[in-house]
């Protein structure tokens, strides 16, 4: 399958990771009207995978990525913006770098490496639970459950019925993240899976804020 996919960054402008949800409010507010932006009805939020994410990656760089029809609201939205407020501080934009093309995804024959931009955050409070009750064989297990379910949930968010078994192998590392203050349990590190993923797309829990972001390493034989 072939999806739209656009990725605006603004590489004049350094931010924190932390600075994350501060871009998605200031884009949700500027552009409330479409629920696209922001996947909010009002005062209740939509819970279906974000079609457009906010992130800050690569050393700082504001980044917004689209897919299917958020691709094509980036592509208006990229070109017209002049500066960001982020968080009561306004940062001029000089230039916007913009890449928008087809992008295949979907169950592949080869398997693919990839690696996490910023901390994956599989656990919910509830599983949470579970994981940290499981010995180390459970565990690994466990997280491997979660990442096939976050592909699946991409998979739903464009419209993707997965035909074959997903296949996961994982190497993360436990980290403490923060997020709105709260901590929660993070993961480092790479993972390889028989599936087509675009770069930078996020995976887990709070994936419009830019966790769980994932970038490609490479084609592995085997598994």
């Amino acid at each position: 399958m072939q999806i739209n996919y656009t990725c605006v960054q603004y590489s004049d402008i350094n931010l924190r990771i932390a600075d994350s949800p501060k871009l998605r409010g200031y884009f949700g507010q500027k552009y409330k009207d479409n629920n696209i932006m922001h996947n909010h009805n009002g005062d209740k939020v939509m819970y279906r995978y974000p079609l457009v994410q906010y992130k800050v990656i690569q050393h700082g760089i504001p980044t917004l990525i689209g897919l299917g029809d958020g691709a094509e609201l980036l592509l208006n939205v990229g070109v017209h913006e002049h500066e960001l407020d982020i968080g009561g501080i306004k940062h001029d934009i000089g230039s916007a770098k913009i890449d928008t093309r087809t992008e295949d995804v979907g169950i592949s024959d080869d398997i693919i490496s990839y690696e996490f931009e910023t901390p994956w955050l599989p656990l919910s409070q509830k599983n949470k639970l579970a994981y940290s009750a499981a010995d180390i064989i459970e565990r690994e297990d466990k997280l491997k459950s979660i990442l096939i379910g976050n592909i699946i949930t991409f998979s739903k968010g464009i419209h993707y019925q997965v035909p074959d078994t997903i296949r996961v192998s994982l190497n993360v590392n436990k980290i403490d993240a923060k997020y709105k203050g709260n901590n929660m349990l993070g993961f480092v590190g790479s993972f390889n899976c028989n599936f087509v993923l675009p770069d930078h797309i996020g995976l887990g829990q709070d994936v419009s804020y830019g966790f769980g972001t994932i970038v490609k390493a490479k084609k592995i034989e085997g598994m």
